[in-house]
């Protein structure tokens, strides 16, 4: 393995800081530490991470959700739909990459696969104000006021400070 790889990526130095916080006795000369009273072995977070780390990126969600997001940030939509659908063909159930490939969509201009896209994360999170609110965005740029009303009302009821202070404006 070439080692200078492996510092260079902050992924698996990640994990390996990652992997002393559960076991601190590795090279060390201490002894285990016992666990505490009760406690029945690495946390499900902390088991998750440890099977993530053994996954090659290519078939990592996490690692494609990343690059998508990266994508968006910089304005490269095209490329983070890609990345996007790369992550749901590896975890279908991720509420969170449907919401923001559907805003990748809006960003395009392309939106009833924007909305489609946004009803899948609704679906799936029925309670995310973020959700109603990135929808109700998408509709405004539709010309669909009505629906997008609706759900910046929604989302201002579940608690999205976006929501509430498009509905407290003056609206002309």
């Amino acid at each position: 393995m070439d080692t200078r790889r492996f510092f260079l990526n902050p992924i698996p130095a990640a994990l390996l800081v990652m992997f002393l916080a559960v076991s601190p006795c590795l090279g060390t000369q201490q002894e285990p530490k016992a666990p505490m009273a009760g406690a029945e072995g690495p946390s499900v977070h902390t088991v998750s991470m440890m099977q993530a780390a053994v996954l090659p990126p290519e078939k990592d969600p996490d690692y494609w959700y990343e690059k998508a997001a990266l994508a968006a940030t910089y304005g490269a939509d095209r490329y983070a739909v890609r990345y996007f659908e790369k992550v749901l063909s590896l975890d279908p159930n991720r509420s969170d990459a449907w919401f923001e490939m559907g805003v990748s969509y809006g960003e395009l201009r392309w939106f009833d696969k924007a909305v489609e896209a946004i009803d899948r994360a609704i679906s799936m999170r029925p309670d995310s104000g973020l959700y109603y609110y990135g929808r109700g965005r998408v509709y405004l740029m539709l010309g669909a006021e009505g629906q997008a009303m609706a759900d910046f009302e929604r989302a201002a009821e579940l608690g999205n400070e976006d929501a509430r202070e498009y509905l407290l404006r003056p609206q002309p």
